[in-house]
Parts: C-alpha cells; structure tokens; sequence
C-alpha cells in the first residue's frame, strides 16, 4: 500500500494513446485480494476501518482494478513523467490462456511512483500476486469492463 499518482482512466489501449489529456491525482492504493483500490487519501481508509475494522475496501473505495486481467507496461515514456507504468486491461482467450485485448472495453491506468524502487515493487507485488493465483486466472470467465465491474460491486449494493 501507499501513494501513487494516478491519471484519470484511459479509454482505449495504451497502444493508441497518442495525447494524454486531463488532471494527474494523488491516490493512496490498496493491494488486497488481486484488487488494488484507490481512495483520495489514506486517512479515509484509516477513518473507516477504525469506525468498522471488518469493513470491506469495496465499500469505501474511489475506485478499483481488477488485476486477473492485466498487463503491465514498465517504464511507459509518453507521459514525460519519471517511474510510471501501466496497467492494461487485457481479456483472457476463451480457447487458451492466451491474453489478448478485449474488443468492448480497453482502458488502461497510468500510474506514476516516486521512485525506480517503488515502481519495481508494485509491479513485483502485482505479478507476484498473479503469479501464484494462476490457476483462478485460468478458470476465471471474462466479462466486459462494465459487466466485470458491476457485477463486482453490485453483491454488496453499492452503486
């Protein structure tokens, strides 16, 4: 977990981005469970859990990604910016485990470090986490963005 500056949500594949446009945010994220959630700040996730230690991070979160089913592109040049990566939303081939992009939802999330170092270790954690899920990632059945989403918030009825 810590901060990392993120840009608003591309949409559309990091290979057809040409100009980046809008606001870069500081966000503190979560590594939990193949999730990494997002919050405007830290102190929101420490608020929340001290008033409910059980509470779920899906519940308090700004937003979320789905890891199961990223790529991640290191040392990203097209921001200008120092210690970014991206992660790529990626779909799983329905007759291999092959990834290729899905037709219906492309976005990608650039994210920026402060640090070589901690770059290297959210990418290191991420694939790790990946790496020994592997099995559930074959398993796993793709859903379009939006469905993916929804129905990942929709069981504990937020919105």
């Amino acid at each position: 977990q810590g901060y990392l500056i993120k840009h608003k949500s591309i949409k559309e594949p990091w290979s057809e981005v040409t100009k980046l446009e809008g606001n870069y945010n500081s966000r503190w994220f979560v590594l939990e469970d193949g999730v990494l959630f997002y919050f405007d700040k830290k102190q929101t996730v420490d608020e929340q859990r001290a008033k409910n230690p059980e509470i779920p991070l899906k519940k308090i979160a700004k937003g979320f990604i789905l890891l199961h089913n990223v790529e991640i592109i290191p040392n990203e040049t097209k921001s200008g910016k120092n210690f970014t990566f991206v992660l790529q939303l990626v779909e799983q081939s329905k007759n291999s485990f092959a990834m290729i992009r899905p037709r219906e939802s492309r976005w990608c999330y650039l994210l920026c470090a402060s640090s070589d170092s901690e770059r290297s270790e959210w990418i290191n954690s991420i694939e790790i986490w990946k790496a020994n899920n592997i099995s559930n990632l074959q398993n796993y059945q793709f859903l379009t963005h939006t469905e993916e989403y929804q129905e990942y918030w929709q069981p504990d009825g937020r919105p």
